[in-house]
């Protein structure tokens, strides 16, 4: 007997093999954001190296790329960001812009620490954002001098410069947030608390 054209015809049970290999929708929206944030980091390295390098103020410039990591880490949350926050420290020491190898852990600790401090006692606001922003780099430009110290490289008399480092970075941050904030949207809700 003939089949009809308008007659069911279940669909076949399996999928090919390179449909499975397509990402879903979901994914790509992941992947859009850690290569938006990626970039972000990249766009960072450049201006403070090739620009904010060249602007000094009573000896201290400012350092970008440790206040984008940790405030990329303050935005996704420990879990999600842990291996970004790895992963762009590494970058920061391989692009020559460290000022040496002890920074890949001192920026993924502090972040790290930082985040879930925020994530498990103070309420998601840009205010606890900010301010746990603030610890995490005067935390980091002060661990940056005491090594910095400690091994010769710098006199105590820089203290200052450090200081004023670190507030140079966080009066850059205001103008970071937005396009972190922006990225940070991309693929719906983060994470909720």
């Amino acid at each position: 007997m003939a089949r009809s054209k308008f007659e069911f015809r279940p669909d076949r049970s399996g999928s090919s093999f390179f449909s499975r290999l397509l990402p879903t929708k979901k994914q790509r929206q992941k992947l859009l954001k850690w290569s938006l944030y990626s970039l972000l980091l990249l766009v960072l390295s450049l201006l403070q190296d090739v620009l904010m390098s060249r602007v000094s103020i009573l000896g201290a410039t400012t350092d970008l790329v440790p206040c984008c990591i940790m405030l990329v880490c303050l935005l996704e949350g420990a879990q999600k960001s842990s291996i970004f926050c790895v992963l762009a420290a590494l970058f920061f020491v391989a692009s020559g812009s460290a000022p040496g190898y002890y920074v890949l852990p001192v920026i993924t600790v502090m972040a790290m620490v930082i985040t879930m401090f925020r994530q498990g006692y103070l309420a998601r606001s840009m205010g606890t954002i900010f301010v746990c922003l603030a610890v995490a780099v005067i935390g980091y430009e002060m661990t940056v001098f005491a090594i910095e110290y400690l091994t010769g490289n710098t006199l105590l008399g820089r203290i200052n410069a450090f200081w004023l480092k670190a507030l140079l970075s966080l009066a850059a941050a205001p103008l970071i947030y937005p396009f972190a904030a922006a990225i940070e949207k991309i693929g719906g809700e983060t994470w909720k608390e």
